[in-house]
């Protein structure tokens, strides 16, 4: 998990055969107002910088939020597929 300080939680979801898959990248429509970016194509780019805080690089899993008033997150989704594309990234179904 993303999260620090968590490692008996992940022994004992792994112990009962759990699988999970957690965020490593976010798009910032969450994050405090002075932080967030202001436009779709902010969004989007906020995605790549936030992944250089991630230890994975080979799968990404973006948080973004579907809120009703998350309108430019919508809104920037293709430009982020987009650019995780160009950067070698492909899209699947998890099973």
């Amino acid at each position: 998990m993303t999260w620090k300080g968590i490692d008996e939680v992940d022994a004992l979801l792994k112990e009962d055969g759990i699988e999970y898959i957690d965020w490593n990248a976010m798009n910032g429509d969450s994050e405090p107002t002075v932080r967030r970016p202001k436009d779709p194509e902010a969004l989007a780019n906020f995605v790549l910088e936030s992944l250089v805080f991630s230890k994975v690089k080979d799968v990404v899993v973006v948080l973004m939020h579907d809120a009703e008033n998350k309108t430019m997150t919508t809104e920037s989704l293709p430009m982020i597929i987009d650019q995780l594309k160009e950067e070698g990234y492909k899209f699947g179904i998890l099973k």
